[in-house]
């Protein structure tokens, strides 16, 4: 009898992490270039380094470190570790003009495709977070609830996830966002499966080309 691969049997299985390689693999071409012309474009128009790195948390608590292209200019008076460059959401007025173009178009998460092949990340999964991010939305959820979150971020996190076109138009920091997305997070370790996972690498791609 085959297995029906649904929830942990699908996050946790051979299958997924060829899905992940086959899947990056296939983006990357696109990808990589896209990002190198948008840190050109960010230098041209800030004058400043178009890369950083940032500290994440992956699968049960893990750190590892991502590659990102800026979308503000790097202030040195203002820079305050993992958390740079942090989104205040579409509505964010310190992105320059180059900076809301790479948004819009999840361009600045491009280099996350990398950390998928080395195995950090899935293409698909719960958002990895800063440490700052992780406390705040800790502090939104109860005991129970903040359990829940815990489990359901045992799994690789993902370059796109489920709530990412939910939260279009959402204020980041606030408290129905933070919430939202933890519940995201526990609804997507139940429900992942082949089907799910590219339903929303379509939807992340639909929503791109829309808004670009």
């Amino acid at each position: 009898m085959s297995r029906r691969l649904v929830g942990d049997t699908w996050s946790r299985s051979p299958e997924r992490r060829a899905f992940d390689i086959v899947t990056a693999t296939a983006v990357l071409a696109a990808e990589i270039p896209l990002g190198g012309i948008g840190a050109m474009a960010f230098f041209i128009e800030n004058g400043c380094d178009p890369l950083f790195r940032q500290e994440r948390i992956g699968k049960a608590g893990s750190r590892f470190k991502t590659w990102k292209l800026r979308t503000m200019p790097f202030n040195p008076l203002t820079y305050n570790g993992d958390h740079e460059d942090a989104s205040g959401g579409d509505n964010d007025d310190r992105r320059t003009r180059v900076g809301k173009i790479l948004s819009r178009a999840k361009i600045d998460d491009a280099l996350m495709v990398v950390n998928v092949l080395a195995g950090d990340m899935s293409m698909v999964g719960p958002r990895p977070l800063t440490t700052v991010d992780t406390e705040a939305t800790y502090d939104v959820l109860s005991p129970s609830e903040r359990k829940d979150w815990d489990w359901s971020r045992e799994i690789l996190p993902g370059q796109v996830s489920d709530f990412h076109a939910k939260s279009r138009g959402m204020d980041p920091k606030s408290d129905a966002f933070l919430y939202a997305r933890a519940q995201s997070d526990i609804w997507f370790r139940e429900h992942t499966s082949p089907a799910v996972d590219t339903a929303i690498i379509a939807d992340a791609i639909k929503g791109v080309v829309v808004r670009s």
